[in-house]
C-alpha cells in the first residue's frame, strides 16, 4: 500500500498508522511496507536529482550566455529577463519538489519513530530512511548551487 507520494498526505500520521496497522497486522509486514515506501521515495528523489542536474547544466549555459550578452550589450534587459524567467521557473519547481521530499521524509521518520515506540524493531527501516535523508540532502545542495548561480546575474 502506497501512503507516500509526490503529494502531501491529507491524513495526519495517526490515521496513516491506524490504516497500516489494519492492513498489515504483523509488525514485520508493516515495516516491510514502510521500507517499500521509503525505497519508492528514494527512486523519486534519484530521478528528480538527475532532472535537476540536467536542468542546472542547461540553465548554467543560458546564464553564462545572457551574462556575456549583457556585458557586450548585444541583448536588451527585457529580453534577458525573459530568457532568465525559465531558469527562475525551474528553480521554483525544484523548490516545490524539495518541499514534498522533506514532507515525505518527515512523515516516514515519524512513522519509524511511532513503530519503534510500539516495540517494533525498525533498524532496516531506519537505515533506509537515513539513505533517503542523504539523497534529499544531495538534491537540496544541488538546488542551492543552482540558486547561487542564478543569483550571480542580476538584470536591472
Amino acid at each position: 500500500m502506497k501512503i507516500f507520494s509526490d503529494e502531501h498526505s491529507p491524513f495526519p500520521l495517526v490515521h496513516v498508522l491506524e490504516k497500516q496497522r489494519k492492513t498489515y497486522v504483523k509488525k514485520e509486514d508493516r515495516l516491510n511496507a514502510y521500507i517499500a515506501d521509503v525505497r519508492q521515495n528514494s527512486q523519486m528523489v534519484q530521478k528528480s536529482t538527475a532532472k535537476l542536474n540536467a536542468a542546472t547544466a542547461k540553465n548554467n549555459q543560458l546564464i553564462a550566455k545572457v551574462n556575456s550578452q549583457l556585458k557586450s550589450g548585444t541583448i536588451q534587459k527585457a529580453e534577458a529577463k525573459q530568457q532568465l524567467a525559465q531558469v527562475d521557473a525551474d528553480i521554483k519547481a525544484a523548490k516545490e519538489r524539495l518541499s514534498v521530499m522533506k514532507s515525505n521524509l518527515n512523515m516516514l521518520s515519524d512513522t519509524a519513530k511511532a513503530e519503534r515506540s510500539s516495540g517494533a524493531s525498525s533498524k532496516r527501516l531506519d537505515q533506509e530512511i537515513s539513505q533517503l535523508r542523504k539523497q534529499v540532502s544531495t538534491y537540496e545542495q544541488a538546488l542551492q548551487a543552482q540558486v547561487k548561480q542564478r543569483s550571480a546575474i542580476q538584470v536591472g
